[in-house]
């Protein structure tokens, strides 16, 4: 298991622990960003003593003083870390003075909620930030139920269709047509993944959607009886009351399409990516960053054979400006289509006699809002507000 150090900084605490505010060297350097957090926070408040007002708007009864490490995982669902809210969207709310990640640190959140972590002064990432789903795990808060349904494909004893890959702010791949009517029909369509050129307008913090099923190889299979689509990638959502800085990785990309142990299905359609939101007077991202929101790939389908197919490989959690390869088929079944990247439309899945690919999965989003220096690798490009 990766080891992570997160650190939650409050003044109190600093010679505590011995940690200092990351970038200050001096007191004059605490000063100035003291008056800096001061007027950040006068200007760009939602109201006073409130935090946000984007895509989510926090107002904290007090940041309790607060220094830990804390393992590699939190898991939304369970942790102790979140607040209690009684109004708006059910997410994990974690507050303190100063959040920082430091460059070894690598945090990893999985869970039913969504997470927000809201500091009243600075938060810097220098190691990794990771919400992706994978084949392993759901990123937190992926794949949630205001997800618009992406098809699943048809069953048929030829090979079933390949699963739609997950749309959100951009339009999944189409799955492919499994039995092109070479045996009997009817043959196994993938109907489009979802209507229309994409998409999801983001009004809320919220995960990615999941890919659609790919079909079995029977005439009496309901849709979506074969391979599983993958996870939409989770969402966090970071808001400080001066600054953010970005100078490790940040990641929310989508799981890739299954692929199945039973012959002639198609694969499963790739998750999309989900939400990476940055919230504050000023967001920076440093030459050096990483930050993902990435599609997966759609899973291969299978044939006569199963020697050889693969799933749909998960979104990218290292280069954000590459695709996630889709699966290959096997026994001369369909391959999976790659997940999207940057201006990259997700790739359909390929046609087969046998079981046809699922497609790729849609683009997530990076939300920023605050005056923005962009830097680093960065997919999709950032909307900012």
């Amino acid at each position: 298991m990766r080891g992570l150090l997160l650190v939650l900084i409050l003044g109190g605490c600093r010679s505590i622990f011995g940690i200092g505010t990351p970038g200050l060297a001096s007191d004059a350097g605490d000063d100035a960003a003291d008056a800096s957090r001061d007027a950040g926070a006068d200007a760009f408040d939602a109201a006073p003593g409130c935090y946000g007002g984007g895509l989510f708007t926090y107002c904290p009864t007090a940041f309790a003083p607060l220094g830990f490490s804390q393992d590699t995982l939190l898991d939304t669902s369970t942790s102790a870390l979140c607040a209690t809210s009684t109004t708006g969207p059910n997410l994990c709310v974690v507050e303190a003075t100063d959040i920082t990640i430091p460059v070894n640190g690598h945090l990893v959140v999985i869970g039913t909620r969504p997470l927000v972590l809201v500091a009243s002064g600075s938060i810097t990432i220098a190691g990794s930030l990771d919400v992706s789903s994978t084949s392993a795990q759901s990123g937190a808060g992926a794949s949630p139920v205001a997800c618009a349904t992406s098809s699943p494909g048809l069953s048929d004893a030829g090979g079933g269709g390949g699963g739609a890959g997950g749309s959100f702010t951009t339009k999944g791949g189409d799955g492919g047509t499994g039995d092109t009517n070479s045996s009997a029909p009817p043959a196994g369509t993938a109907p489009p993944g979802l209507a229309g050129a994409a998409a999801t307008t983001v009004t809320s913090v919220r995960g990615g959607c999941r890919g659609s099923a790919g079909g079995s190889n029977s005439t009496s299979g309901s849709p979506g009886g074969g391979s599983a689509g993958g996870d939409g990638g989770g969402a966090v959502y970071l808001i400080a009351g001066t600054q953010i800085t970005v100078t490790g990785a940040a990641f929310a990309s989508g799981a890739g399409g299954r692929t199945s142990s039973m012959l002639e299905t198609g694969g499963g359609g790739g998750g999309s990516g989900g939400l990476l939101g940055f919230d504050a007077p000023v967001v920076m991202f440093g030459s050096t960053a990483l930050v993902a929101a990435n599609g997966g790939g759609g899973g291969g389908g299978t044939g006569t054979s199963l020697a050889g197919q693969s799933a749909g490989a998960d979104g990218t959690t290292s280069n954000p400006l590459s695709a996630a390869m889709g699966g290959i088929g096997g026994g001369a079944a369909g391959n999976g289509g790659n997940g999207s990247y940057a201006n990259a439309a997700a790739g359909a899945g390929a046609n087969s006699d046998g079981g046809a690919g699922g497609g790729g999965g849609g683009l997530g989003l990076v939300y920023v809002r605050g005056t923005f220096t962009p830097g680093g690798k960065v997919s999709p490009a950032p909307s900012v507000h």
